[in-house]
């Protein structure tokens, strides 16, 4: 497997499309914040009455890092640059919340942590030897 980067530009995601994407968009707004550009999602309130509100975590959790987040009740955009700091994100719980804030405490300078992220087991209890076998 060859991987190689590119720089990447941030889009509105089509409201057509969300459907399709509404578990993904977690990890996507990880992806989000190292593009440039604004990341925005709308009409996504189903984002609020998943394991948790999904949409408050992210940006809560974004926040933690200095970014500029517009929260809206379908949804939420993200701007700036985060702040070279360790920070502690919050899973709410929500697997899916832990799996996209422990990549992210990966990606950052000075790394990251996430509180109760044993909570991934219920989706991916393989999570963590995944993703070392990617970093290997």
């Amino acid at each position: 497997v060859f991987v190689q980067s590119s720089k990447l530009n941030n889009m509105k995601i089509p409201e057509e499309i969300i459907p399709n994407i509404i578990d993904e968009i977690p990890i996507l707004s990880i992806a989000g914040i190292f593009a440039a550009g604004r990341f925005e999602v709308r009409n996504s309130s189903e984002l609020r009455a998943k394991e948790t509100d999904r949409i408050y975590a992210i940006c809560e959790n974004l926040k933690l890092l200095g970014l500029n987040i517009e929260e809206y009740q379908d949804g939420f955009c993200i701007s700036g640059q985060p702040k070279d700091i360790r920070v502690e994100f919050q899973s709410y719980g929500d697997h899916r919340i832990a799996m996209a804030f422990g990549i992210l405490s990966l990606l950052l300078r000075n790394g990251g942590k996430v509180k109760d992220f044993e909570c991934v087991k219920i989706s991916n209890p393989e999570f963590l030897q995944q993703i070392k076998n990617v970093v290997k």
